[in-house]
Order: C-alpha cells, then sequence, then structure tokens
C-alpha cells in the first residue's frame, strides 16, 4: 500500500509540473510575441527618421534573429509537453486506479518519454527511472499476492475460487472457467474447456472484472429446459432421417452440436455445454414419448466435459430411447 501511495505521487507532482510548465510557456510565448511587435516597431521608426542606418539595423536583426529562436526554443518545448501529455494523463489514471501493469505496459510503449526527460528534465529522470523500478517491485508483489487477492475480489460478487485450483493455474465453478498466469508474458488467459474467452493484463481487478463478466454470461443466464430439450430433439430426428438411422441410435453430439451452429451465429459452445449439464440436472428429460441419454467417449476430440456432478467423463455421444411405459 504504501508502496502504491508513493507511485501515485510522482505521477500527480509530474502531471501537476508538466501542467504549470505548460502554462507558463504559453504565457511566456505570448508575452514574447507581443514584444517582438513592439520592438520591431520601434526599430522600423527609428530607421525612417535616421537616413545612415545600416549598422543600427543589421545590429537589430541580429537581435531579432536571437529573439525568434528563443521564441522557437520556447515554442518546441511547449509542443514536447502536449505531445507527452496524454500519456502522462494515462499513467495518472491507471496509477490512480491500481493498475500497475497496465503503467508498466504504457511505459514499454512509450520509450520517448524517458527521451523527454533527457532533452526537457534532466532533472527528474532520475525520479523516473526510479518510478519504473517501485512499479516492477509492486508487480512481483502482486503474483506473490496473486491467489488471495482475485479470492477477495471474486467473492464480492459470490464467485469463489476452486479449492483444488493452485496458482498459476487457478478456475471457478468446478474447473469450467480457467484463469491462467504467466509471469513471463505478464499476461492472464480466462479460458473454458476449448478456448480463450479473453486475455487481460495481471492487474487483479482487470482479472475480476473479466472473470465476472463471462461468468455472469453463463451462469446468469435464463435457462429454459423444454426449449432447450425439444432443440435437441428436433435436431436428433433431423440427423435421423437424413442419415438413414433407426430411431433410438447413438448420434456423435460433436454432430448435433454442428448442425445447431448452422445459420446460429448466437451459438456459444461453452454456453450450450452448461445448458446441458442444466438439463442433466434439472430436467426435463421426456419429449413426445421419448427420453434423453448419453454415452461416454474415451476419444476426448469428440466429446464434451460437462459440468455436471450427474456425469462422469466426456460425453460423446446423444440418445432418445423410446420409453416403454409397460415395463
Amino acid at each position: 500500500m504504501e508502496m502504491n501511495v508513493k507511485l501515485q505521487e510522482f505521477v500527480i507532482q509530474l502531471k501537476k509540473a508538466l501542467n504549470d510548465d505548460k502554462e507558463k510557456i504559453k504565457k511566456n510565448i505570448d508575452q514574447r510575441v507581443r514584444a517582438r511587435k513592439l520592438l520591431v516597431e520601434s526599430i522600423l521608426n527609428d530607421i525612417e527618421e535616421d537616413t545612415d542606418a545600416s549598422e543600427i539595423k543589421n545590429e537589430c536583426k541580429s537581435f531579432i534573429d536571437r529573439f525568434d529562436r528563443e521564441l522557437e526554443r520556447k515554442r518546441k518545448k511547449l509542443s514536447k509537453i502536449k505531445s507527452i501529455e496524454p500519456i502522462i494523463k494515462k499513467l495518472y489514471k491507471n496509477i490512480t486506479s491500481g493498475f500497475i501493469f497496465n503503467c508498466i505496459q504504457i511505459i514499454k510503449k512509450n520509450p520517448k518519454i524517458s527521451d523527454f526527460f533527457k532533452e526537457n528534465y534532466p532533472n527528474k529522470l532520475e525520479a523516473y527511472n526510479e518510478f519504473i523500478k517501485d512499479l516492477e517491485k509492486e508487480a512481483e508483489k502482486i503474483y506473490l499476492e496473486f491467489p488471495i487477492e482475485l479470492s477477495k475480489a471474486l467473492e464480492k460478487d459470490g464467485i469463489k475460487l476452486d479449492v483444488y485450483s493452485n496458482y498459476p493455474k487457478l478456475s471457478v465453478a468446478k474447473g469450467f472457467i480457467k484463469i491462467e498466469i504467466d509471469e513471463k508474458k505478464r499476461i492472464v488467459k480466462i479460458r473454458d474447456y476449448e478456448r480463450i474467452l479473453c486475455q487481460v493484463l495481471p492487474d487483479i481487478e482487470t482479472v475480476a472484472k473479466a472473470v465476472i463478466k463471462e461468468y455472469e454470461r453463463l451462469f446468469n443466464r435464463e435457462f429454459k429446459g423444454d426449449e432447450f430439450l425439444s432443440r435437441l430433439w428436433n435436431k436428433y430426428k433431423e440427423i435421423i432421417q437424413a442419415d438413414n438411422l433407426e430411431m433410438g441410435s447413438s448420434i456423435p453430439i460433436r454432430k448435433v452440436i454442428n448442425e445447431l451452429k448452422q445459420n446460429n451465429k448466437k451459438f456459444r459452445l461453452d454456453e450450450f455445454m452448461i445448458d446441458l449439464a442444466r438439463l442433466l440436472e434439472r430436467g426435463p428429460s421426456k419429449i413426445e414419448g421419448h427420453e434423453i441419454d448419453f454415452q461416454n467417449t474415451r476419444d476426448i476430440r469428440k466429446g464434451l466435459i460437462i459440468p455436471s456432478d450427474l456425469t462422469r467423463g466426456y460425453i460423446g455421444y446423444i440418445i432418445f430411447r423410446r420409453i416403454n411405459y409397460n415395463g
């Protein structure tokens, strides 16, 4: 906490110093422009009164040239401050929000910050380099405390890290949402069983926000069991008919998924897997005299892992069995 306050104070002071200098230079430029105009007018009047004014004219021209060079130097410095100011404002916004890795990324992408200090504020260069070192120390601290701090951030929204997950590979929702921390690349991958959902920087609040967003998308959706079962049943019948199979035949689950994906841009495999788990746990399971059932597969490429206590291993096939009401 003390380190973070120190980092914030540096950026706040830097932002203020640049803004103060910018205003001073702008005011100084305005004053010099007015002074130059008055000086030129005064010299012209004097020259008109003196017929032999070549020596005076040359001296005045030399003086005005020096004046103009100083004016140009001020303008260039102002331009450089204005060009670096948005970057410093980004640093300010991120450091005051506690986004350490965002700050490190901003600095890495903008080496011209260091060049700016060397040229315009050499007295602040050492402090700036110390600021970078302190950012790195704070980043290491985040890694050390990552599981504890992320757990606190997630629990505010009622989400708990899986007790069996260990850093740097954490998870929530019984391993369905995985959180993989790559310290070397300084990136956190949020993924499900099938693919990477997003990649974010390792700042705790950033990671927590990404996990919460995916969790809510998956688990806070309304589940309409009857509609979901009906879609599976209708697609099962279509495949049975198209492939000339007997009713009750096993159909690869991946084939059903591929059929459901066609002409449905909103289809998400992870949402389908969650809905399948809900169907297993809550039902319904019966439709038009048939009951849904599943078979496992050892080929993980052909199967799906369903986050439910009612299934073990990979589901590979879907079946609708005719209900025998006599037995």
